[in-house]
């Protein structure tokens, strides 16, 4: 019985660049059988190329993500999770056509998935279709956790930049940091939208509330004091800058 499974890549580094050379894979199985279902067998296969793909993904090497996507769907041509990494690396080549094919078959084998509204919304943010973006993003919401919620927002958001709504860039950053309060890439791309929305006010009030929250909050601090200094507040400004600093100082 498989207790657990993990998958490390090894990665080796050559004249012509790095190349995965190996597959750590470690179990904890029943000593009584040494028997692997065929089912059991494609799972590890499905986790691995999964795997290899996102290896490639974080490391910016598309070319060679797409490659081991097409090798992944050779061998689950059912596979609605590599449909959607294809999907959404077709993005990228602005070949939205059979980027919308791909996520509409992959709709039928997993309904309700999030990644599926996610890349679809991508795709419509890429050819400036934003209602459309939007529209999908909040048919996604009755089906997200809390992380995904936070991901669909920011999402919005850069719907929202690109047709340069900052006021509702800002509600989306808000609606992300109730959910995370320390969700790092909503905190640093506040300040932008308050700078240009002109909220400051309303920023100080909402960032106040993170700082009760914890008060060590640094980047929610140094938009305090942003907003203060936009006021004119110079002095509750410095005093806000000064924590920012403080913190910076105890963590070099």
């Amino acid at each position: 019985m498989l207790n657990h499974c993990d998958i490390h890549l090894i990665e080796q580094h050559t004249e012509n660049g790095p190349f995965i050379i190996d597959i750590d894979l470690r179990f904890n199985i029943d000593l009584k059988t040494r028997q692997y279902s065929v089912d059991f067998i494609k799972k590890i296969c499905e986790i691995y190329q999964k795997n290899i793909i996102e290896y490639f993904e974080e490391h910016e090497d598309y070319t060679k993500a797409m490659n081991a996507i097409e090798q992944a769907l050779i061998q689950f041509p059912f596979s609605g999770t590599f449909m959607i990494k294809k999907a959404g690396l077709l993005t990228f080549k602005k070949q939205f056509t059979e980027g919308h094919k791909l996520l509409d078959a992959a709709e039928l084998l997993m309904p309700n998935e999030i990644n599926i509204f996610l890349v679809r919304a991508d795709i419509f943010l890429a050819q400036h279709e934003y209602e459309k973006a939007i529209a999908e993003l909040e048919k996604a919401i009755p089906f997200a956790t809390t992380e995904d919620l936070c991901e669909i927002y920011l999402e919005m958001a850069d719907v929202y930049e690109e047709q340069d709504k900052y006021e509702k860039i800002y509600d989306c950053l808000v609606k992300t940091l109730q959910l995370d309060d320390h969700n790092e890439e909503a905190l640093s791309r506040m300040w932008y939208a308050v700078e240009l929305s002109g909220n400051f006010a309303e920023s100080i009030r909402f960032h106040q509330t993170l700082i009760d929250k914890d008060p060590y909050n640094y980047i929610a601090w140094h938009n305090v004091g942003q907003g203060y200094f936009n006021l004119g507040l110079y002095e509750k400004a410095i005093e806000a800058f000064e924590f920012v600093q403080m913190h910076i100082r105890a963590y070099n």
